[in-house]
């Protein structure tokens, strides 16, 4: 079953121009009502929050080649393989671009599920951490080893490494 959750920023930049607006009133009023330093001591803070928020995401990689990816594995897979996403967050991107490449066929499947596969070919995508470390797609891969599945081939992307495991 799959779960899509409803608070997710996407959806939530909805009330974003409702939000700015309702601060806007709520800011005027204190104006009005004599207290001016009140007023500009939440635009200060509101401020100094947004810019804080901003900085934060500076610097950090935010590309990541999913269409890539999944075109590689869609131009390779076969029917009945199944694909794996880690961390299962970074599904949508992946279901997203696999229902609009024609992969006929190929399936999403949980790396909680990975004990059950019965699938002659798995591909592994996982998105590249921050810190470099592979803790995700190490734990797949063990879990896959115990279903008799090895690794055949791998193929980096930006920050998107794609995994082919095999039957023997």
């Amino acid at each position: 079953a799959t779960v899509k959750p409803l608070l997710v920023a996407r959806f939530l930049l909805v009330i974003v121009p409702g939000l700015a607006l309702l601060a806007a009133v709520g800011i005027a009023d204190l104006a009005d009502r004599g207290r001016r330093a009140g007023a500009a001591a939440v635009l200060a803070g509101l401020l100094v929050a947004s810019a804080v928020g901003v900085t934060q995401t500076w610097g950090r990689p935010t590309l990541e080649d999913w269409r890539g990816a999944v075109a590689y594995v869609a131009d390779n897979a076969a029917p009945g393989d199944v694909v794996i996403v880690v961390p299962s967050l970074a599904v949508h991107p992946v279901r997203y671009y696999l229902e609009r490449s024609g992969a006929d066929g190929v399936e999403l499947d949980s790396p909680d599920d990975v004990g059950e596969i019965e699938a002659d070919r798995v591909w592994v995508i996982s998105r590249d951490r921050p810190d470099g470390r592979r803790d995700g797609p190490a734990l797949v891969a063990l879990r896959l080893e115990d279903v008799q599945l090895e690794l055949a081939g791998s193929r980096q992307f930006a920050n998107v490494l794609v995994q082919r495991y095999e039957r023997p």
